[in-house]
Order: C-alpha cells, then sequence, then structure tokens
C-alpha cells in the first residue's frame, strides 16, 4: 500500500479526475484526506477497529468473516475512503449517520457499511440493522459526498458505477439469497436507482477508465 502524500508516490489517476481531495477537505478532517491509502494488490481486506474507524490490509485479517475482501484480480488502482470517525468530521454533516467507508477506483464507487458487531442474531434484529444501514449508506452519498462533488463540478453518477454494501459476520449467512433480504435491495433499487448488496466480497471489474 502507499500513501498519496508521499514523496515520489504514484497518485491514482482517479484522484485528480474526479478532483477527490478537494471534494472531502471540507467534510472536516483535511489531514485524514491528504493521508489517504491506495493499493492495487489483488486481494484487499477492509474492518472495522478499535480506532472506530476502517482499516485494510493486503492479507487475509485475524477475524475474516467480518471483513469485507475486494477481489482485484486486474490489479486496479484502489482508494480507501474511510468515511466514518476519519474524514467525515463536521457534526453538522454526521446527523443522518455515516456509512463506515467507501472504495474508489476508476470505475467504481463502493459504499461500505459494516454490522458486523450485531449483538442480536434474530431475524427482526438483523431486518432492524440493516434497515439502519441503509438510511447511513444513502445519507453519505446522496447528502455528503454527492453535493461535496458536484460543487467541484464532477457528476459521480456519470463517472464511475455507484454500489452499496451491508456486511455482517459472514457466518450469520445474510445474503440477498434470504427472501426477507432480496425484497430489501429490490426496494432500495427502486427508491434510490442504485443496488444494494448484503455480501462480504466484490470482485472489480476490468479497467475501464483510465
Amino acid at each position: 500500500m502507499a500513501k498519496l502524500k508521499n514523496e515520489g508516490s504514484r497518485e491514482p489517476l482517479v484522484i485528480s479526475r474526479l478532483k477527490v481531495i478537494a471534494a472531502l477537505s471540507t467534510c472536516g478532517n483535511v489531514n485524514a484526506v491528504n493521508d489517504l491509502d491506495f493499493s492495487n494488490a489483488a486481494d484487499l481486506y477492509a474492518y472495522d477497529t478499535e480506532n472506530k474507524y476502517t482499516e485494510w490490509e493486503e492479507k487475509t485479517p485475524l477475524n475474516p468473516t467480518k471483513a469485507f475482501h475486494l477481489i482485484n484480480k486486474s490489479n486496479k488502482d484502489v482508494v480507501l475512503l474511510p468515511l466514518d470517525n476519519y474524514i467525515v468530521k463536521d457534526t453538522h454533516l454526521t446527523i443522518g449517520g455515516i456509512a463506515d467507508y467507501a472504495l474508489l477506483t476508476s470505475d467504481e464507487l463502493l459504499f461500505v457499511e459494516f454490522k458486523t458487531n450485531a449483538t442480536s442474531t434474530t431475524k427482526k434484529a438483523l431486518i432492524n440493522n440493516s434497515k439502519k444501514a441503509q438510511k447511513q449508506l444513502w445519507h453519505t452519498y446522496d447528502s455528503i459526498l454527492k453535493p461535496k462533488f458536484v460543487a467541484q463540478g464532477v457528476e459521480l453518477e456519470s463517472e464511475v458505477e455507484i454500489e452499496f454494501y451491508i456486511v455482517f459476520d459472514s457466518l450469520l449467512n445474510v445474503t440477498g439469497a434470504n427472501a426477507a433480504f432480496m425484497n430489501q435491495m429490490t426496494k432500495f433499487e427502486d427508491m434510490y436507482g442504485h443496488l444494494l448488496f448484503f455480501s462480504n466480497e466484490r470482485e472489480l471489474i476490468s479497467q475501464i477508465n483510465n
């Protein structure tokens, strides 16, 4: 992994193309935006930490069932955007909830919310957690990041594929194959026009944009 700020570090083209630094620098933590990580490793694992913000690594973590696995066979540049408790710090922005993080490539912007520490595993509790996660995900994109990028003259929906992910501990087997969660995925797409997934992994498409 590399830091964007490191002298001599190769910066992914998507950073300048989407004006990422300028857009996110007004979210309350300029230092965080200037300290972003990127990687082109074939496997990337993101997870919540005791610091209450998202970190990642290029090898299988200690608790893989609570991680989100990004499969990157074409070795695309991927930028980690740890949003909650890191990039997004302005209190007036956090009202409504913040997604844990996003992953940005030249072609995709994936918003992810972890619910891996859910204390109750009943169906009702899982559904309630998923509904809360949906609100956090959409608020983060539609009320925070989208306007920030528009202010820089960037329409994200025209530039990248936008998707939303809710991650439970994979041992709970919460997936879209379950009728209750499939119904929520359908409602989310009908309401917002974007895909929602209950999944602990995503395989990136081959690079399209520079």
